[in-house]
C-alpha cells in the first residue's frame, strides 16, 4: 500500500504532499488503531492550516481509504462509509506532520508546528 501524506495549508494551489515509508506507514497505521472511536465531526474550515490529509492508494495507485486529522479528530472515509477517532492530545496529527519535516520548506514547517500548538482541542 502506497500512504501520502498531505498538509492541508493552501487555498488555490496545491498542498504540500510527501509518501511514508512502509515502517512510517505501519506505525501510522498502529497509532490509529489504538485511537478510541469518536463521532465525526464536521471539518472545519479556516483559512491557512486546517489538517492533514492521509490519502492510502493500492499497488495500481487506486484510492483505497482518505484519513482526515485535525483538531484532535480523525475521520476515516472509505468508500461510503466513515468512521471518527479522537485524537488526544493531537498525537496523531503532530506525528504526520513530523514525518514531513526534511520535505517542507523549514518555513512553512515552522508555521504549522506554531499552529498546531495554538489551537485548542474540541
Amino acid at each position: 500500500m502506497i500512504v501520502r501524506v498531505e498538509l492541508l495549508v493552501y487555498s488555490g494551489r496545491e498542498n504540500p504532499s510527501w509518501q511514508l515509508t512502509d515502517s512510517e506507514s505501519k506505525r501510522f497505521f498502529a497509532m490509529v488503531d489504538r485511537l478510541p472511536k469518536q463521532e465525526s465531526a464536521p471539518v472545519e474550515e479556516s483559512l491557512g492550516y486546517s489538517g492533514v490529509r492521509v490519502i492510502c492508494f493500492d499497488d495500481g495507485n487506486h484510492k483505497l481509504k482518505t484519513i482526515t486529522i485535525f483538531n484532535g479528530i480523525v475521520t476515516i472515509q472509505e468508500g461510503k462509509t466513515s468512521v471518527g477517532l479522537l485524537d488526544k492530545g493531537r498525537q496523531l496529527e503532530e506525528w504526520a506532520i513530523k514525518t514531513g519535516r526534511t520535505k517542507l520548506d523549514p518555513e512553512l514547517y515552522r508555521y504549522v508546528l506554531r499552529e498546531l500548538t495554538s489551537r485548542s482541542q474540541h
